[in-house]
């Protein structure tokens, strides 16, 4: 598990760049000296909240539409964020691998946040017309057979 894990591994790459949980990685490489890795870090993860961020804040403040467009000026946020802490890494492979500020990137990166916020008004408005409870109980049925443990029993029919 050691090297799946290790510091420039395709899997804590992977993990630096999901919202809000590529922080927590970010710290370990801070707690090893691994500064340029606590800064790619912060800088993949800031770049990712971000992004989602906006397409929450646009969604509770405008629906569908909101999350599209909150998702974009998220994407564009995280694109500034990611950009300017990558002026401050040292090591040219690492900063090689991070996003230079640039009109080209700003619009891809606001394109990527709009998809992000449209799929998650889509999967938010799945969720709101099948019942977040069942919607729960569904991921936990499929969770708990797929690792061999069987599906719990519904309390609904009185099978508990």
């Amino acid at each position: 598990m050691g090297a799946t894990f290790s510091k420039d591994s395709q899997a804590t790459v992977v993990l630096e760049g999901v919202p809000v949980v590529g922080f927590v990685v970010g710290i370990v490489h801070a707690a090893r000296k691994e500064a340029d890795r606590a800064k790619r870090t912060a800088a993949k993860a800031a770049n990712s909240t971000l992004g989602v961020a906006g397409a929450i804040a646009g969604g509770v403040l405008l629906g569908p539409l909101g999350a599209t467009l909150g998702g974009a000026v998220g994407g564009l946020l995280g694109h500034a964020a990611e950009g300017g802490i990558a002026k401050t890494v040292d090591d040219p492979i690492i900063k090689a691998k991070l996003t230079v500020l640039n009109s080209g990137g700003f619009a891809v990166d606001a394109v990527h946040g709009a998809i992000g916020g449209a799929l998650a008004s889509v999967g938010s408005y799945a969720v709101k017309e099948a019942g977040l409870s069942r919607a729960v109980e569904s991921v936990v049925t499929v969770g708990l057979a797929s690792i061999g443990q069987g599906a719990p029993k519904s309390k609904r029919n009185g099978t508990a």
